[in-house]
């Protein structure tokens, strides 16, 4: 009677240990599920979109554009400026010329 007894005990915490086992294994499989489906979630976040993209490359041509239109514009005032400069010279030169001319 008392060996049936212990037998029935160690049967029922086999089955226990069995069960929360299981318990404990499809718990830490829904965690790493979860943990899975998280990862994947911010990979994705990460990841540009081809809007995203799009908008990157077209700031960047816009940025680019704006660069050589400075560098031409810089190119057009120091030409000006030259320009100017070998006016003024030449208009100066003339002018001393006539004046010593004149005396």
């Amino acid at each position: 009677n008392g060996v049936k007894a212990r037998e029935e005990e160690r049967r029922r915490e086999t089955a226990m240990s069995v069960e929360s086992k299981v318990a404990r294994a499809e718990a830490r499989k829904e965690l790493l599920d979860e943990d899975r489906r998280r990862r994947m979630e911010l990979e994705r976040l990460k990841k540009p979109d081809k809007d995203q993209i799009a908008s990157r490359l077209a700031t960047m041509h816009e940025a680019k554009v704006t660069s050589m239109q400075r560098k031409l514009l810089a190119e057009d005032e120091r030409l000006l400026t030259i320009k100017t400069f070998k006016e003024e010279q030449r208009r100066l030169i003339e002018g001393m010329q006539k004046t010593s001319k004149v005396k």
